[in-house]
């Protein structure tokens, strides 16, 4: 019993693992991805207010950006901004030493990806109306959340081979196999940790 916990356990860590690997090729999304590093970092100076705007330009404003060459879509090393956030020089370097900022090495390669990929802004969630998914009649909305997650990562549902219990939820008898990923094999939630919400 105890080997197949520990066999369990080393299952969800390598299932987590290979999820957080995937999520590497995911398309970066300004609003969850972007905005907080800018607003934590960023819009301070270079913000929508005027009173602590400095450089007499605004990064949450695409087109005051690219007007001021501070963000080149699709040509990271022609932009301002990234040379400025990646450089080594105290007196160059983004943010700037008195803000007590300081941007991640993870979080300056994810800005560089982000311009790389065409900057794209989003408007602020608060504005954006809410939609209705349409789904099919005979899908869980579980299901299809979980479905729409794992596209997202390169990732598809794969059969478990009856693995798990009948009386399992659909979302955990479902897997996920990495070929699509580049990686051989695949992972099945009812090796993971998932399976320890099985129904019993």
């Amino acid at each position: 019993m105890k080997a197949k916990r520990q066999l369990a356990n080393f299952l969800g860590w390598l299932g987590f693992a290979v999820l957080v690997s995937a999520s590497a090729a995911e398309p970066i999304s300004y609003n969850r991805d972007v905005r907080p590093i800018l607003s934590d970092s960023c819009f301070h100076c270079h913000g929508p207010d005027q009173k602590t705007r400095k450089g007499k330009f605004r990064l949450d404003v695409r087109e005051d950006a690219v007007a001021k060459g501070a963000i080149v879509p699709g040509k990271p090393e022609a932009s301002e901004f990234i040379t400025r956030i990646f450089t080594e020089n105290p007196e160059e370097v983004m943010p700037p030493a008195e803000s007590h900022k300081t941007l991640t090495t993870a979080q300056k390669e994810l800005l560089r990806r982000w311009i790389a990929s065409g900057a794209k802004y989003e408007k602020h969630w608060a504005y954006v109306p809410p939609t209705r998914s349409v789904l099919p009649p005979t899908q869980n909305p579980i299901d299809a959340l979980i479905r729409q997650r794992l596209r997202g990562l390169g990732l598809k549902p794969c059969s478990a081979g009856g693995s798990a219990d009948a009386g399992t939820p659909a979302s955990l008898r479902s897997g996920w196999s990495a070929a699509e990923a580049g990686n051989s094999g695949s992972v099945l939630p009812g090796q993971i940790a998932g399976r320890r919400f099985a129904t019993r």
